[in-house]
């Protein structure tokens, strides 16, 4: 068995590169949050577990930092390292008394939804199977 031959470079490819380069802003996981948020809400879901009404300051931008936090698996204290402003002891109060398992499924299913709508998905395929890391998901 010998390795496949390169394939030859598409033509064009440079200057749609640089096109690329020149017209996408690089965006951080905190914004790709923020805008999510901004355009579908789903830290509605997040609200104390207790049932009484929230007193937290500013509870959105709390809520995006704990999902930042776990979601990312960096844990609060090395969120707390990358973020002015943030303690550790918070993210994980924040975490553990306004976020359960099934208001983050709730958040993640109106998300997913959300992207369905678009094309791209429907590039890849039928949207019945997911994939991560190599691992093969049936999707219901």
């Amino acid at each position: 068995m010998r390795p496949p031959e390169k394939k030859p470079v598409p033509e064009g490819l440079m200057k749609l590169e640089a096109l690329l380069a020149e017209r996408l802003a690089p965006v951080t996981p905190l914004e790709i949050l923020l805008h999510t948020q901004n355009w579908l809400n789903w830290t509605r879901f997040f609200d104390p577990i207790s049932g009484y009404d929230s007193k937290l300051a500013n509870p959105v931008a709390r809520y995006l930092t704990a999902v930042f936090c776990f979601g990312c698996n960096l844990g609060p204290s090395q969120t707390a390292r990358s973020l002015d402003g943030v303690d550790r002891r918070d993210v994980t109060w924040v975490n553990q008394r306004h976020i359960t398992l099934e208001n983050l499924d709730e958040a993640i299913r109106l998300v997913i939804h959300a992207y369905h709508r678009f094309d791209l998905p429907r590039f890849w395929g039928t949207g019945k199977h997911a994939s991560a890391d190599g691992t093969k998901w049936e999707m219901l």
